[in-house]
């Protein structure tokens, strides 16, 4: 295979598994905003900060897991600790920048808060909902539809399951609007992605040399990538159950505040 030929083979495999992966966090991202804002409009700025007893103490809880399996040194860890400045918890660690393996950590150490969301929702629907939602296919179905029969059947079985569904709603939402990487978060794992990239195009590169193709890696990537995705249009379902319930809260109360005007 030629060397420019190769070289594109490689970018395009990589682009196809990232960018359903890619859209679909930019996607999450909004309705995490649009969630955000709507819960300030509902019960002020400090309702966050409650919001943060669950949220928060997972999202640093995964910082501190991937630490420990990354080795690094752990200095200060604070679960859930609000401070003045809108700080709800952090961890501050040290790595050696000299490790490959350390520095590969950077990404799963930044992205670790999502990584715990996907875990979370997994788990606790299944427990609470009784909704495995890695268990059926949406292979043969497009994204939009896909999305929408999860929504479908999230919000009937909130509906019908009473006590344990509000409960759900709420920790969910809680999980929610604290699951998204923070701006240090994402710049460790920027730096942590391009060495993934790197090691990606020289793995590869043995492969070819040592059998002639590239199939096993590039059909590895592929299938997490497709496992990924269908669990990503999952987590945009339960998403944008929440932020309609939050959406519905708002104009509900905003109806009442006009109607006493007008009385």
């Amino acid at each position: 295979m030629d060397l420019i030929l190769y070289l594109f083979f490689l970018i395009k495999e990589l682009v196809v598994s990232l960018a359903p992966i890619l859209l679909f966090i930019t996607i999450l991202a909004l309705l995490q905003k649009v969630s955000y804002n709507t819960v300030i409009e509902l019960c002020g700025s400090k309702s966050i900060v409650y919001t943060g007893i669950v949220g928060t103490t997972l999202h640093e809880m995964s910082h501190f897991i991937m630490c420990v399996i990354f080795r690094y040194e752990v200095k200060e860890v604070r679960f859930f600790d609000p401070a003045p400045d809108g700080t709800l918890g952090f961890v501050k660690f040290s790595f050696d920048p000299v490790s490959l393996y350390q520095r590969v950590g950077l990404f799963f150490v930044g992205f670790a808060p999502f990584f715990m969301a996907l875990l979370y929702f997994w788990l606790f629907t299944n427990w609470m909902l009784d909704i495995d939602l890695l268990k059926s296919s949406t292979s043969d179905v497009g994204a939009v539809i896909s999305i929408l029969n999860s929504l479908e059947l999230l919000y009937f079985a909130v509906i019908s399951e009473g006590w344990k569904g509000l409960c759900w709603l709420l920790v969910s939402l809680s999980v929610l609007l604290h699951m998204m990487p923070s701006k240090p978060d994402l710049e460790g794992a920027t730096t942590g992605g391009i060495v993934l990239v790197i090691l990606y195009f020289m793995i590869c590169s043995i492969e070819y040399v040592i059998d002639g193709d590239v199939s096993g890696i590039s059909l590895f990537i592929y299938e997490t990538g497709v496992l990924i995705t269908l669990f990503l249009m999952k987590l945009t379902s339960i998403s944008l159950l929440v932020c309609v319930f939050l959406l519905s809260l708002y104009c509900l109360k905003s109806g009442i505040k006009r109607l006493r005007s007008l009385l």
